[in-house]
């Protein structure tokens, strides 16, 4: 199965609207219908703990109040993680997606006496966060340095960058086949990255186990040369340097 094919920094891709596509938002209301479903029912959520490390990390805060930029946030994994848990504290989170996605999300009833949700279109630079979450998003934005820079001049404590495609290689743009559509997803080289990251410390790293085609796994990249092969995304964690 071949999901992604290397094409050069000046490829003009021929459709850039997958995750505004009718497909993409099917599959985003089927997944926060089954979170709602499985939150009123008390049943556990359609997740393992191969997922964002975001909600373990703010138990033990003793702010009464987080503020979190939860940036390409799909389905709203975030939200629906935080409201199993038993809080005592108030958690803001500014949630920021698409258009079709942010206006689909705003007519959803998201209520939690602990958990207050908004939705934007735009990350706010200028803004203060505890925590800046970005989850299987990065690879998506071709800007993505010019993104990355202004996350590193931020004054959150935590930058988490999970579930994100990198490894021991030079970054690459790729074409990812999305149904009928197709879109750009970069492949990351870990250390630059991290040198970019440089107002922060790196405290945490792992590897991601996420799903492709509904299979966790490696993620597939049989026509890629050795080298540039990722095996699985990785899941950072940077803390602001004192």
């Amino acid at each position: 199965m071949i999901i992604w094919k290397k094409v050069n920094s000046n490829y003009i891709f021929k459709k850039k609207i997958a995750f505004n596509s009718s497909k993409w938002v099917s599959i985003i209301n089927k997944r926060l219908n089954n979170n709602f479903k499985n939150l009123k029912t008390k049943n556990y959520l359609n997740q393992f703990l191969a997922s964002s490390p975001l909600p373990l990390m703010i138990i033990n805060q003793n702010k009464k109040k987080i503020n979190i930029a939860d940036f390409g946030s799909g389905s709203q994994e975030l939200f629906f993680n935080l409201s199993q848990m038993k809080l005592n504290k108030k958690v803001n989170i500014d949630s920021i997606e698409v258009d079709y996605l942010v206006n689909i999300f705003k007519k959803k009833k998201f209520n939690n006496k602990k958990i207050f949700i908004k939705f934007y279109k735009e990350f706010n630079f200028k803004k203060k966060y505890d925590y800046i979450h970005i989850s299987d998003s990065l690879q998506y934005i071709l800007d993505w340095k010019n993104f990355l820079v202004k996350i590193n001049s931020s004054n959150s404590e935590f930058v988490i960058l999970n579930s994100l495609n990198s490894g021991d290689i030079k970054t690459y743009l790729t074409k990812q086949k999305f149904y009928n559509s197709e879109l750009p997803n970069i492949f990351f080289s870990t250390n630059q990255i991290i040198s970019i990251m440089k107002n922060y410390q790196l405290i945490y790293k792992s590897y991601f186990l996420s799903k492709v085609n509904n299979k966790y796994g490696e993620l597939p990249q049989p026509n890629f040369n050795k080298k540039d092969r990722v095996k699985y995304p990785k899941t950072f964690i940077f803390k602001k340097k004192v």
